[in-house]
């Protein structure tokens, strides 16, 4: 790609983000996001079939950014720490720009169904939730527990995210408050999850008297 045409690629996903995030995905068309960006529909179509596509693009930058900060707060740090650590670091970073959020992670729920997802859309997406199974597997040492771990992770942040951001009339208590109780939870979940893999205690070996002191 000349660097012509790459400046236009560029120039309509900053558009098309621009739009996105100012209007919301489902309101805007590609024929607004051509006008915006001083082009025809055609020219448009060249860079991108449809404007899923140019949600996937505009999502790339966003996930890979989460995966960096996810995959950093994992390090140098006991698996407890690490968790409370990654789980803070999902929040602020959802909470620090809630429009990207929400076009990254609340997509259309056809574009799986009916729309081609790109390579790169692929592994930005993936990149992120491995590092989800990164904290997983810190608990776990099966793969497959490992998995059902990772998934109830990222369900329980998302649902804690998903309810600040979009239900601010709620009469939520102390936000603070609510996320570290949250954070334990999940964190306390993690570790009771270990030690059923560990099964149960081996008895303490000695005879019990009748007191049930050993060698009474």
């Amino acid at each position: 790609m000349d660097t012509r045409a790459r400046s236009r690629r560029e120039e309509i996903i900053e558009t098309a983000s621009r739009l996105f995030l100012e209007r919301g995905f489902q309101t805007t068309s590609t024929r607004a996001i051509a006008e915006a960006a001083g082009i025809s529909q055609p020219t448009l179509y060249s860079h991108f079939p449809n404007k899923y596509a140019l949600l996937q693009e505009v999502s790339i930058p966003w996930f890979e950014a989460m995966a960096a900060r996810l995959a950093a707060a994992l390090e140098g740090a006991d698996r407890r720490t690490a968790a409370q650590r990654f789980c803070r670091a999902y929040i602020d970073f959802a909470q620090e720009d809630p429009p990207h959020y929400f076009l990254g992670l609340v997509m259309p729920n056809d574009l799986d169904a009916q729309h081609a997802i790109a390579p790169r859309f692929a592994a930005a997406t993936r990149q992120a939730f491995d590092q989800i199974r990164r904290l997983a597997g810190l608990f776990q040492a099966d793969e497959a527990a490992a998995e059902v771990a990772a998934q109830s992770v990222w369900t329980a942040l998302h649902g804690l995210v998903a309810l600040v951001i979009w239900r601010p009339g709620f009469r939520w208590v102390d936000r603070e408050t609510l996320i570290a109780r949250h954070v334990a939870m999940i964190v306390e979940s993690l570790e009771a999850s270990t030690r059923r893999a560990a099964g149960p205690a081996a008895p303490r070996s000695g005879r019990r008297g009748r007191s049930g002191r050993p060698g009474s």
